[in-house]
């Protein structure tokens, strides 16, 4: 049995119609179980007598909807993200700490001349 056959199964038990029933007779059976029902005194009951005639008289939007509804969530999967390349994180991790230091300790050493040995003659 699918689950949408159980749906309209459901359905026609609620309203207590047999499975040849006409709107005619959906609709008087829903009138008498509503009295039965009334939303003051019984409103679980209500619910399923109206959600029951829904399903019957409008069956194939509304039984996709519940049966939508009855169906357990399914997260979407999860994309794995692309990882950088290994060259990438090292320059990254560069930029970090050289952008920490002045700029005077990193230029110091490149700008003071070097010292020169003398020429020997």
């Amino acid at each position: 049995m699918s689950v949408l056959t159980e749906v309209f199964a459901q359905a026609r038990a609620v309203l207590a119609v047999t499975k040849a029933a006409d709107k005619a007779t959906i609709k008087r059976a829903y009138r008498k179980k509503v009295i039965e029902h009334a939303p003051d005194q019984d409103p679980e009951g209500f619910q399923r007598v109206r959600a029951a005639y829904e399903v019957l008289s409008n069956p194939f939007p509304t039984a996709k909807e519940r049966l939508f509804h009855q169906l357990p969530h399914v997260p979407p999967p999860q994309i794995p993200q692309p990882q950088p390349p290994v060259e990438a994180v090292v320059l990254a991790l560069l930029r970090q700490v050289v952008g920490r230091l002045p700029a005077a300790d990193l230029l110091g050493p490149l700008c003071t001349p070097k010292p020169r040995k003398p020429s020997s003659p």
